[in-house]
């Protein structure tokens, strides 16, 4: 595919990092977008959404491709 992403972390000030992205695809868009989302400073550790999700989301990807296999 041509899918080009760009990422951006900014620090804007002491408490705000700013997570800029750009999504190039022509295949499937008629025009490059692009989305700035700002992250307010917290305590603790910061984790990967990946990380904490509970593992729900392989679950449903396994159980949905179980279910296209019997479809098939």
């Amino acid at each position: 595919g041509k899918l080009h992403l760009i990422e951006r972390f900014t620090l804007d000030d002491v408490g705000t990092l700013a997570y800029e992205y750009r999504i190039e695809d022509p295949q499937s868009y008629a025009s490059a977008w692009s989305a700035v989302l700002p992250m307010k400073r917290t305590e603790g550790p910061m984790f990967e959404f990946a990380c904490h999700e509970g593992n729900y989301g392989l679950r449903n990807i396994l159980v949905n491709a179980r279910a296209a296999d019997r479809n098939d």
